[in-house]
């Protein structure tokens, strides 16, 4: 994972990505944790995700698994300027971080 988060510059900006990502799919920020504590069975609150967005707290590895299958298609769509992940490819990202 290290490496991985020197590559995308991480924290701050995968965080941000995962919240931009949710909301493209109508998801609130209340939603998009929602989901993290769901998946992870923990009790994180909402100024949690802030502090990971802003870069002041390192984001854990098990949320970052939750994380990436959504915010790296959102960073590559951004990055592309167009929509070149689509969902089959998106659903292979996604099972490399389970």
């Amino acid at each position: 994972m290290d490496s991985l988060r020197k590559l995308l510059n991480m924290n701050k900006n995968i965080a941000s990505a995962y919240l931009e990502a949710m909301a493209e799919d109508g998801k609130t920020t209340s939603d998009a944790l929602a989901i993290l504590n769901e998946h992870l069975g923990t009790q994180h609150k909402w100024n949690r995700i802030w502090e990971w967005a802003n870069g002041s707290r390192p984001i854990p590895d098990d949320v970052l698994r939750v994380m990436l299958p959504h915010a790296l298609p959102w960073i590559v769509k951004q990055e592309s300027g167009r929509r070149i992940i689509n969902s089959e490819l998106s659903a292979k990202i996604a099972r490399w971080f389970k």
